[in-house]
């Protein structure tokens, strides 16, 4: 309460206790002046309840990426949603560096009393700590799982003159061909590379990885016939299909994705290849499990809003929500499907 306010409540609270004492009997005065003290530090101080909500002050979600991108719009879109569930204003903090790590490791450092969380991508959390020597956080150790968010396919595309429109023709061009084939990508340990990597991993062909600095320059480089190929996400790689610019052979997931649903899976040829890449929500470790809880429903009503899933499903995005025994599980999951092909491409830290 603010000190003025403070002050004017006690001159009314004494004045109303001398008006109570001079009504009462001697008998009663002791009880009066208990129950009016009560009274007024009962008004003065926050409820417990209160206090340990924090209602007074923000929730701060830290993305942990550059304002502007993909991962950022979702976090503004949950932290909207998610203000309306817990009746309290939730603030985006952008934390960019290293692909998420910086802002990770400010998560994992962070009181676990429920005023910070973070929306991360699998890769921050299963990729980069199998790759990144930079790395100190351990995903199950320093952070604690509230809920699954978002989930996402690649797709495959190549240069509108390779000779190939199925999975089958690329395989069987890459066999006849051995050096002809070479697929770009964001950057080594990418989604986009590990991709790839499953791909040459199963089919059992050989593919040149070229990285790159970031998507941009990789997708122009399939363009103009610099690289065979690549891997993007559904979402950017829309409006070059769409412009001839490159051709769609196969998406990732383990169905057809409904903004493509012409285009097969890569399952289809390859029974077993799935690439999924998710956004899930996480507090700092040694949450409280009342905070958790209350935490988690909030979101799993938030992530289930009608606009929040329009949103999602106009960027190419799966609109999901999980428990947070569940989101470990994935993790855990994720991790036993990558290992092997992160250490088949020499791609773990040493």
């Amino acid at each position: 309460m603010p000190s003025r306010a403070v002050a004017l409540f006690r001159i009314l609270v004494y004045g109303a206790m001398m008006r109570s004492l001079r009504k009462a009997t001697m008998k009663h005065r002791r009880i009066v002046i208990a129950a009016t003290l009560a009274l007024a530090i009962a008004a003065v101080l926050p409820s417990p309840a209160a206090a340990q909500a924090g209602a007074d002050k923000p929730v701060k979600l830290i993305v942990p990426l550059p304002a502007g991108g993909p991962v950022d719009a979702v976090g503004r879109q949950i932290a909207i949603h998610l203000a309306r569930e817990l009746r309290q204003n939730v603030v985006v903090e952008n934390v960019a560096g290293a692909f998420g790590i910086v802002g990770l490791t400010r998560l994992s450092r962070s009181e676990p009393d429920g005023g910070t969380i973070a929306l991360a991508a699998s890769g921050m959390l299963v990729i980069a700590p199998l790759t990144e020597a930079g790395v100190s956080y351990d995903p199950f150790k320093d952070f604690t799982p509230l809920s699954l968010a978002s989930e996402y396919e690649n797709v495959l595309v190549v240069h509108p003159a390779l000779p190939v429109k199925t999975v089958a023709e690329l395989v069987a061009y890459a066999r006849a061909n051995p050096a002809a084939i070479t697929y770009a990508s964001s950057g080594n340990g990418a989604s986009n590379h590990l991709s790839g990597e499953l791909l040459k991993k199963m089919a059992g062909v050989p593919m040149l990885h070229v990285p790159y600095k970031g998507t941009a320059p990789a997708q122009a480089d399939v363009m103009g016939g610099h690289a065979s190929m690549m891997f993007d996400v559904v979402s950017t790689a829309a409006p070059l299909i769409k412009g001839g610019k490159v051709r769609a052979i196969a998406t990732t997931g383990a169905k057809r994705n409904p903004a493509m649903p012409d285009v097969p899976t890569v399952a289809e040829t390859i029974p077993g290849y799935k690439v999924t890449g998710w956004f899930a929500l996480f507090a700092p470790p040694n949450l409280p499990p009342a905070i958790s809880q209350k935490l988690n429903a909030a979101l799993a009503r938030a992530l289930q809003a009608p606009e929040f899933r329009a949103f999602q499903q106009q960027g190419g995005l799966d609109a999901v929500t999980s428990t947070p025994a569940e989101l470990a599980e994935r993790i855990r999951e994720d991790i036993r499907i990558w290992s092997p092909v992160i250490e088949a491409a020499g791609l773990r830290k040493k």
